[in-house]
C-alpha cells in the first residue's frame, strides 16, 4: 500500500510542476530555456551564455479590445461608456511579468553548472463596476445611492537568483537547483476590505 502511495505522488508531483512553465521546452532539450523545467537539461557544450528576454501575461474579465473601441467618422474612438457597460459586477484583472537579465551555463567533463537572474513582477486586482464608473462619471450617477467600492489589491515583486548543477552518470543525469529570493515590493490591500460611498440627495 506504502509502495501504491510513492509511486502516485512521484507521477503527480511531475504534473502539479510543469503547470508553471510551458510544458513545450521539457521536450526541446536543444533550447536553452528547457533547463528551466529540468537542471540536468543544462547544455553540455563548453559555454552557453543566455540574453536578456521578457515574458509577460495578462488576463482580465469583463470587456474585450473590441468593446473599447468604436467607429466614428472615418477615425477610431475609445468609447469608455461601452467599455464601462461590458464590465461585470465584479472584475478580475491578473499580470505577471519575468524580466530574464542574464543567465550562463558551462560544463567541464561530466560536470554541467548554471547561474541565472529573473526580475518577476505579479499583480492582481479584483474590483466592483461602480469603481470605473465613479472615476469616469463621478458620484452623480450615485445619488440616494450606497454603493460598495471595496477591492482586493495584490501586487508584489523579487529578484530569483538560481544555482544550477548537473552531472552525467551514464545513462542518466542528475541535476538540482537552488534559488535565492529577495524582495524588491509589495502593496496590497486586505482581500475584499469593506468601502462604502453614500451620495445623499439633500447635499448633492
Amino acid at each position: 500500500m506504502t509502495f501504491r502511495i510513492l509511486t502516485a505522488f512521484l507521477v503527480v508531483l511531475p504534473l502539479a510542476a510543469s503547470a508553471q512553465q510551458e510544458i513545450g521546452l521539457h521536450f526541446n532539450r536543444e533550447l536553452w530555456q528547457s533547463h528551466k523545467t529540468n537542471p540536468a537539461f543544462l547544455p553540455a557544450e563548453g559555454l552557453t551564455i543566455g540574453l536578456p528576454g521578457l515574458h509577460n501575461t495578462l488576463f482580465f474579465t469583463g470587456p474585450t479590445y473590441g468593446d473599447a473601441l468604436r467607429q466614428e467618422n472615418g477615425g477610431t474612438v475609445l468609447d469608455v461608456d461601452n467599455l464601462i457597460a461590458q464590465l461585470e459586477d465584479r472584475n478580475l484583472v491578473r499580470e505577471n511579468l519575468d524580466i530574464e537579465t542574464i543567465g550562463i551555463a558551462f560544463s567541464t567533463g561530466k560536470w554541467r553548472f548554471g547561474f541565472q537572474h529573473t526580475a518577476r513582477f505579479s499583480g492582481f486586482l479584483d474590483y466592483p463596476k461602480e469603481l470605473p464608473q465613479l472615476v469616469w462619471k463621478g458620484n452623480a450617477q450615485f445619488v440616494g445611492q450606497t454603493i460598495e467600492l471595496g477591492n482586493d489589491l495584490q501586487i508584489f515583486s523579487y529578484n530569483e537568483f538560481g544555482l544550477a548543477a548537473a552531472v552525467e552518470l551514464a545513462p542518466v543525469t542528475l541535476g538540482a537547483r537552488v534559488k535565492f529570493l529577495t524582495g524588491i515590493g509589495d502593496v496590497s490591500t486586505a482581500e475584499r476590505q469593506s468601502i462604502a460611498l453614500t451620495t445623499d440627495e439633500e447635499f448633492y
